[in-house]
């Protein structure tokens, strides 16, 4: 994949981050209604979840760091490309990496979730994929897309669909 492809894709990749929030582990996501989120200027980040993200970046720039509010915790958000993907990070006010969500491409996805991928998603020629690392879990979330009609997956590490959403319209 050529640099230009990921910056071109990249600000989708952020607005696929953003949109997805974390869904696991207990957490609502934005989509539910569950998280008040606002930008925040890095100064006014806690130093031990500045310092957890700088170092996810792995020295390299970050966007904009995004504070949510969920059921009384704080996670702080930001995005960036690291190795050609487009990643976003999430941590906590104490520095601890809560998920880490990248974009990546069909041919990553492990033999057990492509085969449900290309089971769940026959007809739909439109599809992105994202891995969730979230402690020692480990999620695929799969978009795809025709003109009328959308499907989210997330399938676990071996496979197994987890959750299933249909839109059409």
């Amino acid at each position: 994949m050529s640099r230009a492809n990921t910056f071109i894709r990249f600000p989708l990749a952020a607005a696929m981050l953003a949109a997805m929030g974390t869904s696991t582990g207990g957490t609502p996501d934005a989509r539910a209604g569950g998280c008040d989120c606002g930008m925040v200027a890095r100064a006014d980040l806690p130093a031990p979840a500045l310092d957890a993200i700088v170092r996810e970046a792995g020295g390299l720039d970050f966007g904009p760091v995004t504070l949510c509010e969920r059921e009384g915790s704080t996670v702080y958000s930001a995005d960036m490309v690291r190795d050609g993907h487009a990643t976003g990070v999430e941590v906590d006010a104490a520095g601890a990496v809560k998920s880490v969500t990248t974009e990546i491409e069909a041919w990553e996805l492990p033999l057990a979730v492509k085969r449900v991928v290309d089971a769940e998603t026959l007809g739909f020629p439109a599809r992105s994929y994202l891995v969730r690392t979230t402690g020692d879990e480990t999620l695929y979330v799969v978009d795809a897309a025709t003109p009328r009609r959308g499907k989210r997956l997330e399938i676990s590490e071996g496979g197994i669909v987890l959750s299933k959403e249909l839109k059409i319209g």
